[in-house]
Parts: structure tokens; sequence; C-alpha cells
């Protein structure tokens, strides 16, 4: 768990690595996900929703501050 913005929220660590995957086998945790980056959405599909659309909105607007940010000072 991680706090943001006061609370508490649910992490997950993904790597993307194309051409590669690691099967799940029985008893395996998927506190770690080692995925082609095509199959990142149906993976997100299956999970469920731990965010409200005003909290994903909220992290959007914020990390679009900090990238444009980030740009300005490189120019």
């Amino acid at each position: 768990m991680r706090s943001v913005s006061g609370r508490e929220e649910l992490e997950r660590s993904v790597v993307l690595f194309p051409g590669w995957f690691i099967e799940q086998g029985p008893g395996s945790t998927r506190e770690l996900w080692v995925l082609n980056p095509r199959a990142l959405p149906a993976f997100l599909k299956h999970e469920q929703d731990v965010l409200a659309d005003s909290d994903v909105a909220m992290a959007a607007y914020h990390l679009s501050r900090f990238v444009r940010a980030k740009e300005r000072e490189k120019a």
C-alpha cells in the first residue's frame, strides 16, 4: 500500500518486456506482472477497479503538470 493524497492506495508492479511473459502456475502470486506490452490491456481488464474516475483525472492532471514543468526546464 502507498499513500497518495493522504489515502492508502494499492500498488502493482508491472514489467513490460516485448516478446516475453511469465506463465502463472498454480499457487503463484501475482504481486509482479512480467508481460508482453500487448498483454497489459487484457490483464487490466480483469482487475478490480481501485481508483475512482476522479482520482484518475487528478493523477493525470498532476502528472501532465509535472511533465510540462520538466519540458520547460529543458528549454
